[in-house]
């Protein structure tokens, strides 16, 4: 039986836009499929402008989402498109303002601004969020304490998040530093007697992230590299409390075999290590399963897609992914596979414009799920 959880939990995660889905990269682990979502919405949105030729204006975007993790909801984006200079080689400035609601009644504010300087060799990003979410704690590991009946919790947060990326002699990369706060309040709402009122914690990181970008295209990549590398130090010294570490790295490849057919694959890898938060660990982010299921120190994972234009704007995919969690790096090979697999459909509304609405059911460990959204899985 297809799994339609009408709700809205935000776990992994994470369409707003590249600064707020920054932002979101404070959050939780739950939020980095989210924030990949949101950071991809910034850079269509500027292909888009510069293909109109357009100077500046406003964009308005509601964003229908069903997933296992979220629920069903809605997400509403506003951006406007700073004016620049005719000849300049820079991606439009970006300032914009992003609401979402969900059926399990959680809901997240935010605003940013994404600009760039001197010939887009200096890129930089600042958002500020705040929202209340209804979650799910499974535990750790492939077979949790909580599987079979996972913990209810609420979590309320408010954070801001600044970057500034620095291009390496003209090439595609990028490298800079990044900061990150976050204000939570956790309160588990089954275990009143146990864990009465509410935990308040800190959290404040400073790191560093690479970008590497060659793809040919940001709504739909048919070729070309995508990879994001991240180094997250959190603790005192940055005004957080515990101290612990968080590291990410991803890579994404696309390769059209001809014109209507393309494979597209996604390598993940995260670590973490210290006092880390249990809703900051790293999870499997997969269609399949909710995206709080599968939470370690250590993950592992790899995507794999075929998509098909069978006909003008109507397109099918199939894919497949495999992950692995544990909680020392050297065990990790060692423990059993998450698989994942399933298929979907996709639109292009907007004929001028490669930029999908996806409709995917994905089958998991279990159960089977539903997923809708806008633009790819990655």
């Amino acid at each position: 039986m297809v799994h339609r959880e009408f709700s809205f939990k935000a776990t992994p995660s994470k369409s707003l836009v590249l600064a707020l889905t920054l932002a979101l990269s404070t959050f939780p682990a739950w939020s980095a499929e989210y924030k990949d979502h949101v950071d991809d919405k910034k850079s269509k949105v500027d292909s888009t402008s510069k293909s109109n030729e357009e100077k500046q204006g406003f964009i308005a975007l509601p964003i229908p989402m069903s997933n296992p993790t979220l629920g069903t909801g809605v997400q509403l984006v506003g951006l406007y498109m700073h004016a620049k200079e005719p000849d300049s080689k820079a991606h439009n400035d970006t300032s914009g303002i992003v609401g979402m609601y969900t059926s399990t009644e959680s809901w997240l504010i935010g605003a940013f601004h994404d600009g760039a300087l001197k010939d887009d060799s200096v890129r930089y990003t600042g958002g500020i969020f705040h929202g209340d979410l209804k979650l799910k704690y499974y535990g750790d590991g492939n077979d949790p304490i909580f599987a079979d009946d996972p913990l209810k919790y609420d979590m309320t947060m408010s954070g801001v998040m600044l970057r500034a990326l620095f291009q390496v002699a003209g090439s595609h990369w990028y490298i800079g530093p990044q900061y990150n706060y976050m204000q939570t309040d956790i309160s588990f709402r089954e275990l009143n007697d146990f864990w009465p009122g509410t935990e308040q914690v800190k959290s404040a990181g400073l790191g560093a992230v690479v970008h590497y970008d060659t793809r040919d295209d940001n709504y739909y990549p048919t070729e070309g590299w995508y990879t994001q590398f991240s180094y997250m130090d959190y603790g005192q010294n940055w005004g957080g409390d515990g101290d612990y570490n968080i590291g990410k790295l991803s890579t994404s490849n696309y390769w059209s075999v001809r014109n209507d057919l393309v494979f597209a694959s996604k390598l993940t890898a995260m670590t973490s290590g210290g006092d880390v938060p249990f809703y900051e660990k790293p999870t499997l982010q997969m269609r399949g399963f909710n995206h709080g299921r599968y939470r370690n120190d250590n993950i592992v994972q790899a995507q794999f897609e075929g998509r098909w234009t069978f006909m003008p704007r109507f397109g099918a995919v199939g894919f497949v992914g495999l992950g692995k969690t544990a909680e020392a790096e050297q065990d990790i090979l060692r423990q059993s596979t998450v698989v994942t697999k399933g298929i979907g459909l996709r639109w292009q509304p907007v004929e001028q414009k490669k930029m999908n609405i996806r409709l995917d059911i994905a089958r998991g460990p279990e159960e089977s799920t539903l997923h809708l959204s806008v633009g790819e899985a990655f």
